[in-house]
């Protein structure tokens, strides 16, 4: 008999439409769910909407519920309606909630008292709440927290906010992008260089985009051949990044700046390219990296918690400090030394055993089986 595993979330944007349009922009849900019902979970998605409806979307069961709470709830509206639609008509094993600090609505809907296993997943939020001890209370009945690398519960624990057997590790989400050909890929994107490293993310301070370009600053003079390609959708600093630019000729001759593309496009953007780099100062799991690396890009990442589980601590890529351009310059000149099309294969192979969908269905059932037999 197949487990059931329902995903269930509090909230959703007025100008959804449909589960479609729903799921595209949690795009979490669309990878769990993927992950979950390939792997042989009976699956549902279970969503506050404007409307209610039940539909079959790709073999997955979707129950939307409308109610007369807002879309999006603050922190205190306990949508007590959906909870009790949900143990009524939407049994399950295990059910799946996100965001540690809306734990009042985690503590209502766990005393519902479901004869099921409840798990949160953790999305890099921080552990600063005004009520730690109501937290704790709240949080009390949850079974497991999800981080997805070790490390990231600390803040948690120190607290004492959650315990540690509430704790383990699944990756927050994965990528369905997949290999292709570099030759045929740089055909559509048109990106050139001798290696092509790129960047996708926000252009702001916490991405540390600075030690980034001091880096590449001094790899060009030895490697004038090479290219940067810097995507992003948030450019919050998009004049700082382009006055560090325009200051350099090294700089302005091999830093392309993409701007946004669509999540769509990014799969042939890093089949393009033979590394992805990241100076991010923190990162809940880090998308774009698992998207790079499912495409066969080699990881140039800081060492933060999230990047040191993608990489098995720098054994895949390399791994250096946040804001320490020196380090990043020799992880560069490292990896160039290798050779790139082993290296990809290699990053392939560790995608599709630790980081991949088939991967947290996995995990999930690991952690089932564990919490189920004591």
């Amino acid at each position: 008999m197949k487990l059931k595993v329902a995903i269930i979330s509090n909230h959703y944007k007025p100008d959804f439409e449909d589960v479609d349009s729903l799921l595209k922009k949690w795009f979490t849900y669309k990878i769990w769910i993927k992950a979950l019902s390939e792997s042989g979970f009976e699956v549902s998605f279970i969503s506050r909407f404007k409307n209610t409806e039940h539909i079959e979307n790709k073999g997955v069961n979707c129950y939307l519920y409308k109610d007369t709470l807002s879309p999006i709830l603050k922190f205190y509206r306990i949508p007590f309606s959906f909870y009790r639609s949900i143990k009524k008509y939407n049994k399950a094993d295990i059910y799946i909630l996100d965001n540690i600090n809306d734990y009042l609505k985690h503590y209502f809907f766990s005393r519902r008292k479901f004869d099921s296993k409840i798990f949160v997943i953790y999305h890099s939020e921080n552990a600063n709440s005004k009520f730690p001890i109501l937290q704790k209370i709240a949080l009390s009945k949850i079974d497991k927290f999800l981080f997805s690398a070790k490390g990231q519960e600390t803040k948690w624990i120190k607290k004492n906010i959650i315990k540690l057997k509430q704790i383990d590790y699944v990756l927050e989400s994965s990528s369905t992008f997949v290999y292709h050909e570099r030759n045929i890929a740089r055909n559509e994107t048109k990106l050139e260089g001798n290696p092509i490293f790129i960047w996708v993310g926000n252009l702001i301070k916490a991405k540390g985009y600075i030690s980034v370009l001091e880096a590449f600053k001094v790899f060009f003079r030895k490697h004038p051949n090479a290219k940067l390609y810097m995507i992003y959708r948030l450019n919050q600093d998009e004049e700082k990044v382009k006055a560090i630019i325009n200051k350099s000729i090294i700089l302005s001759e091999n830093v392309i700046l993409l701007g946004a593309k669509s999540h769509y496009d990014l799969e042939m953007y890093y089949n393009s390219a033979d590394f992805y780099i990241s100076g991010s100062y923190r990162e809940g799991s880090g998308y774009a990296a698992i998207e790079a690396m499912s495409c066969g890009c080699i990881p140039i990442l800081t060492n933060i918690p999230s990047f040191n589980l993608l990489t098995r601590n720098g054994q895949i890529g390399s791994l250096w400090t946040a804001g320490k351009s020196t380090e990043l310059i020799s992880a560069l000149e490292q990896n160039i030394e290798k050779n790139i099309e082993q290296e990809s294969k290699k990053v392939l192979k560790y995608f599709e055993k630790n980081l991949s969908p088939n991967a947290i269905a996995k995990n999930i059932l690991r952690i089932y089986k564990e919490i189920s037999q004591k």
